[in-house]
């Protein structure tokens, strides 16, 4: 995470923001965005939707194109894959669902509307842009429900979830998971390298990242060059999924040396490390040779159960409250957790200054921790229910729930029992 607040509105672009509770009495002030959002108003879909209630293809061909009317479609919460729309999402079938590239390509005029969750949007941009769209298409992130606290459950043999909420006069969510490093067929693994692109790694979401490596659990890691900060829609935003970036900060997987720990950014004090015999250790500087897994970012927060000093030029990233994601270990070195705070959503979750969370990991027991990159690229992802989901709420471009394309992640996989 650099300074990655900016955010702007595009042409086309509709996003309808949640408020909760008294969340948006700060906002009041706030001046417009520009171009001015599309007003709800002007977004109807006539009569002549009515007619072709079942067939979506049928209603977007054979109802004129009209300057303010958008036809109102629902993008599919599919898990992967192309765009799928359609006039709701409680009955898919037959003609009632179409591909948004057929859609685009078989209506090339039509005024389009699209809810579209937050995980989607990627791929419907991809759907805009292959056909040139994005002139007639609003897009309306939906805004999904803040997660709520919840007990503790079991995500995988050694893997335990839980949310807990801190409460204040700015509450933060807190997303924690706690993982037995003795649990048998437990490994812990890191992100392949990839130059391809022109950098260490391919941008990819930690989501990607669970489900292309059959993962239990992942969290995203280091921090990650180049990074400009975050926009809506107006612009290619830096990083794309599948863009070459650079890690700032050691990178390991599979004992083959990624990305060095060398780096000019001053907060990349530590390393995480996991030896070719499975023993995990929270470094200062950097891993040592033998190393397996390998993590680096910081700044170091807890060793030999002491918080650790920081160096002084980045106190503005330190002190205030900021989507956070920290890495904290037992003293014996078999117990891990993960822990994502969410942040930079009033009424919901703020986020957490560093100290604060140095706290939380000395409740929990971490006897060493090292923070790891924050802001919109905090995420913890995990296999739940058959499906793969980011289980806190990220905030990537300013949309809740959307996630970021990252470097490298730490994942935790189970073997099959035999």
């Amino acid at each position: 995470m650099r300074s990655d607040r900016r955010s702007a509105a595009a042409l086309g672009i509709c996003l309808m923001a949640a408020c909760i509770g008294n969340a948006c009495a700060d906002q009041a002030a706030t001046p417009a965005a520009t171009p001015p959002f599309v007003a709800m108003e002007t977004i109807v879909s006539g009569d002549c939707w009515g007619q072709w209630p079942d067939d979506v293809l049928a209603a977007v061909t054979r109802c004129k194109p009209a300057e303010h009317n958008r036809i109102a479609l629902q993008v599919l919460d599919d898990a992967d894959g192309p765009a799928r729309v359609g006039s709701d999402t409680t009955s898919c079938s037959d003609a009632r669902c179409v591909g948004l590239a057929q859609l685009l390509q078989s209506a090339p005029a039509q005024a389009l509307l699209l809810r579209t969750p937050p995980a989607r949007i990627d791929a419907v941009l991809a759907a805009l842009d292959q056909a040139q769209a994005r002139a007639r298409v609003t897009i309306e992130p939906l805004v999904q429900p803040v997660p709520a606290p919840a007990a503790p459950v079991t995500l995988a043999p050694g893997v335990r979830y839980w949310r807990q909420r801190v409460d204040g006069p700015q509450p933060v969510m807190l997303h924690i998971a706690q993982i037995d490093l003795t649990t048998p067929g437990l490994q812990l693994v890191g992100t392949h390298g990839d130059r391809s692109g022109g950098g260490e790694f391919l941008a990819n979401p930690t989501t990607a990242f669970v489900r292309d490596n059959g993962l239990a659990l992942a969290i995203n890691a280091d921090y990650f060059l180049p990074f400009d900060g975050g926009h809506l829609f107006d612009k290619a935003f830096v990083p794309a999924a599948g863009q070459g970036v650079t890690a700032e900060g050691l990178a390991i997987d599979d004992g083959h040396l990624d990305s060095a720990a060398a780096t000019g950014d001053a907060r990349v004090d530590a390393a995480f490390c996991v030896s070719a015999r499975n023993a995990v250790r929270i470094v200062r500087g950097s891993c040592p040779s033998g190393t397996r897994v390998g993590v680096g970012a910081g700044p170091l927060l807890l060793l030999d159960g002491k918080r650790q000093p920081r160096e002084a030029s980045r106190a503005d990233y330190y002190d205030g409250p900021e989507p956070r994601s920290a890495l904290g270990l037992d003293r014996a070195g078999k117990t891990l957790w993960m822990v994502v705070a969410d942040g930079r959503q009033p009424g919901y979750s703020a986020g957490m200054s560093l100290d604060a969370l140095t706290a939380v990991l000395q409740q929990l027991g971490a006897n060493a921790a090292i923070n790891l990159d924050g802001g919109g690229s905090s995420t913890l992802a995990a296999r739940l229910d058959g499906r793969v989901r980011t289980l806190n709420r990220p905030i990537h471009t300013g949309i809740p729930g959307r996630e970021r394309p990252v470097a490298n992640q730490l994942g935790v996989r189970i073997a099959p029992a035999n």
